[in-house]
């Protein structure tokens, strides 16, 4: 069975050129639609079986910051497309729950009636985005950010900021791992310092090269502690530090 939503609007239907160019041309962005009459009123039915719509998808605030990269090439495509076909790229609906989303691609309603200018729609759509991105992700908030900044300007470009976008998020991402796998060597060579100066009898340890190193172990036992009282130390032992 399809699944279809519809939206009406107020005065009579008429199909004209863009219903029929829609009808004859197979698209791959944009949900195939029907077009009717219903009293004096339009309606426009568009076929989202197997689909989610945005609004749903994400409305717990878990999008990331490649879910973003991929909407933004989808909406790039989109408009690609619909120019392609010679349509009004303004008659495209950029509300979460227009769009919907299914194996790795959004798709957009082609909404004939529409009088939303598509570049403030964009920047609408980044508003929902600070609001919805999981904020668990930083490179993606920092992504998000940038985007509802750049699309405030005029006459941006959406093939512009889409691409900077792009190498901010992957230079995000790229120091983010580098500072993972710096912080687990780090460990690792701290627990082999440590040990060692245990082994050799020291009184100081000697292969510790950074004073971060060697204190880095009673950091994290105060840390564990600070639910405690300050003056409470029973129970301290340097086997404990590490």
């Amino acid at each position: 069975m399809e699944r279809r939503i519809s939206i009406r609007e107020k005065g009579y239907y008429e199909e004209d050129y863009q219903m029929r160019m829609l009808r004859i041309n197979p698209t791959e962005y944009l949900l195939r639609v029907m077009g009717r009459g219903i009293d004096d009123s339009s309606c426009y039915e568009y076929e989202v079986s197997g689909k989610v719509s945005m609004s749903a998808m994400f409305e717990r605030g878990n999008m990331r910051g490649r879910d973003v990269e991929l909407l933004m090439d989808s909406i790039r495509e989109a408009i690609r497309e619909t120019e392609r076909h010679l349509l009004n790229i303004h008659c495209l609906l950029l509300q979460p729950e227009y769009i919907f989303y299914e194996e790795k691609k959004f798709y957009f309603c082609y909404f004939p009636p529409s009088k939303e200018n598509i570049w403030e729609g964009i920047h609408r759509l980044t508003e929902y985005l600070v609001k919805h991105i999981d904020y668990d992700d930083p490179a993606g908030v920092e992504g998000v950010f940038f985007l509802h900044k750049k699309t405030m300007e005029e006459n941006y470009s959406l093939e512009k900021i889409s691409r900077e976008y792009k190498t901010l998020l992957s230079g995000r991402l790229r120091e983010q791992k580098e500072a993972m796998v710096a912080g687990t060597e780090e460990k690792e060579t701290e627990t082999v310092c440590w040990e060692k100066w245990e082994e050799e009898g020291e009184m100081e340890p000697i292969l510790i090269r950074e004073a971060k190193q060697f204190w880095e172990p009673v950091k994290n036992l105060l840390k564990r502690r600070k639910k405690k009282k300050w003056g409470d130390w029973e129970g301290f032992s340097r086997e404990e530090i590490r």
